[in-house]
This record gives C-alpha cells, sequence and structure tokens, in this order.
C-alpha cells in the first residue's frame, strides 16, 4: 500500500510518498523541489516529534561529534553510539547545534520504546534536540529555550537532505559558496524499521 501526498507553496512542492512493505517497515520517499531564486537555506528536510523515552542512538556515518557540511573533515566515517542528550553542544549563545553529517542509517531506542532504524539510499544528516528551531531562532540565551522532553515530552528529530555549512562569519569569512544551500531539487528514500 502506497499514500502520496503533493504540498504547493510559494517556494516550491513537497512530495511525500508512504509505503507500508509486508515486514511492517516504512518506505518514505521525499522529492522537495523549491523555487531556484530562494535566497540562501539554513536547511532542507524533515522534522517530527519521537517520545522522550527514547534514549539512545547509533549510527554509521560521521562522528563521533557534531559535524557540518564545512566542517567535517576532522569527523571521521565510522559506527558510534551515544546516549541522546549527548549528541547536544551546549552553546553558550543558541543556535543550530549537534548535527551529524553523511549518515548511512541511525538507530533509536530506549528502555520504554520501540527500537526504530533509519536507513536512506543517499547519506543524509540528522540531528536529535530538545528545543524547537523557532524557539532557538527567538532566544538570546540558553535559559530562555524550553526544554521539550520534560514531562514525558519529545525530541525533535531532524533529517535533512542538506545544511548550510557554518563558516566562521563570528570572526572571519561567510560561508564559503560550496557550502551554502540554495533552491533546486532535493531527494531522498528513507527505509524505517521498527
Amino acid at each position: 500500500m502506497a499514500i502520496t501526498t503533493r504540498t504547493g507553496c510559494s517556494i516550491g512542492t513537497f512530495t511525500r510518498e508512504w509505503s507500508k512493505l509486508a515486514d511492517g517497515s516504512l518506505l518514505v520517499s521525499l522529492v522537495l523541489d523549491l523555487d531556484k531564486e530562494l535566497p540562501r537555506l539554513a536547511r532542507v528536510g524533515v522534522s517530527c516529534r519521537i517520545p522522550a523515552t527514547y534514549e539512545q542512538v547509533e549510527w554509521y556515518g560521521r562522528g563521533p561529534h557534531e559535524a557540518y557540511p564545512d566542517r567535517k573533515a576532522g569527523a571521521p566515517l565510522g559506527k558510534y553510539s551515544l546516549p541522546i542528550a549527548q549528541l547536544e553542544v551546549p552553546y553558550i549563545v543558541p543556535q543550530e547545534q549537534g548535527t551529524r553529517i553523511d549518515i548511512r542509517w541511525l538507530r533509536l531506542a530506549g528502555a520504554q520504546a520501540t527500537p526504530i532504524k533509519i536507513e536512506a539510499e543517499i547519506p543524509f544528516l540528522c540531528s536529535v534536540v530538545r528545543h524547537e528551531d523557532s524557539a532557538v531562532w527567538r532566544a538570546r540565551h540558553t535559559c530562555e529555550l524550553d526544554d521539550t522532553t520534560s514531562d514525558g515530552g519529545y525530541w525533535i528529530l531532524n533529517l535533512d537532505l542538506a545544511q548550510r555549512g557554518v563558516g566562521t562569519a563570528s570572526c572571519g569569512p561567510d560561508t564559503l559558496p560550496r557550502y551554502e544551500v540554495s533552491g533546486g531539487r532535493y531527494e531522498n528514500t528513507f527505509h524505517c524499521i521498527f
């Protein structure tokens, strides 16, 4: 069985095809066709909430620390495992943090959670965070951020097809053009195994 949805808006179209396979797993194909005239983007991908009962993440990709398109040479490709809370980097000023890159697969688990393994046809970027992006953009200090995992809450799982490099604009040049993300076509297929 397959369900296809297509959403159109002023910046482009987003097509999702969900297919439930005989073994109970889910195949999710994503196509984001964005207006080529869009200004530089921070990321292109999808986000979802997962219960805070997930405690551990294992992945095959770059690590063990965060890595971005312009900062990945120091993060060797390999298999890593960490408590989800240790993926985060406690920067003083709220900002994007904790992303891992060149992910081939990841597995989320917890004592009170059904394990989920996510594989992809094309290596992707991933982060699991406790603060909504909109809150991070508004906050000037980390103490202004609400923890989405408190009181049985949730983590935010970001699966990105592309993400802008971080650059060095605070003390040097901005992100180099080859690490910027602009409009265009982005696609990947994720296999979710429960």
